[in-house]
């Protein structure tokens, strides 16, 4: 599943945080440095998930990473497309740069937080002839448009531009992921 969303966000202030602070990227290369990994070569700022990452795969609460006391509008945007989306909880947040020429090769998220967690996307900036897809669909999104995807499923991106792709991924739950426990909730509110 891969859909875009008719809501839509402007993300421009986020975009020029970013271009304005290049040295934010990278911190957590966790995802991007190994050759094997279908995120090679790709940047990321990790904005929230497991701060120990011994528990990173088993229930547990995504806090925020200290990123967000230097820029806090990057929070702001969190909530904002947390509102929009009308979801309860958040879980990881990431934001992703794929270069011109650069794709994220295919591949299905697993884990404990993959599977409890809706992922939400924000595209912040974009060209034309780049693409997210999910098996046989693909989507090329434009800055500002939000979609969301079904991450059990074979997924990647490709940007054969010569633009930088960034996006802000939001994991969002309507549920507490951690109680597991959907009638307990809906019979709280």
């Amino acid at each position: 599943m891969l859909k875009l969303l008719p809501q839509t966000l402007d993300c421009t202030e986020l975009h020029w945080l970013l271009l304005s602070n290049p040295n934010i990227w990278n911190d957590i290369p966790l995802r991007t440095q190994d050759p094997s990994s279908p995120h090679y070569g790709i940047s990321d700022i990790w904005v929230r998930y497991a701060l120990d990452w011994s528990v990173a795969q088993v229930p547990h609460t995504s806090d925020w990473y200290p990123i967000i006391d230097h820029y806090p509008l990057i929070k702001t945007y969190c909530f904002a497309l947390q509102r929009l989306m009308r979801k309860r909880y958040l879980g990881g947040i990431l934001i992703t740069k794929i270069p011109a020429g650069v794709e994220c090769r295919g591949h299905i998220d697993t884990g404990w937080h993959a599977a409890h967690y809706e992922k939400y996307a924000l595209q912040i900036t974009s060209a034309p002839g780049q693409y997210f897809w999910v098996e046989s669909t693909k989507l090329e999104t434009q800055p500002n448009q939000i979609y969301t995807f079904d991450n059990s499923k074979l997924h990647g991106v490709k940007n054969n531009t010569d633009y930088d792709r960034i996006t802000l991924i939001v994991c969002m739950s309507d549920f507490n992921p951690i109680s597991n426990n959907e009638y307990e909730e809906q019979n709280e509110q």
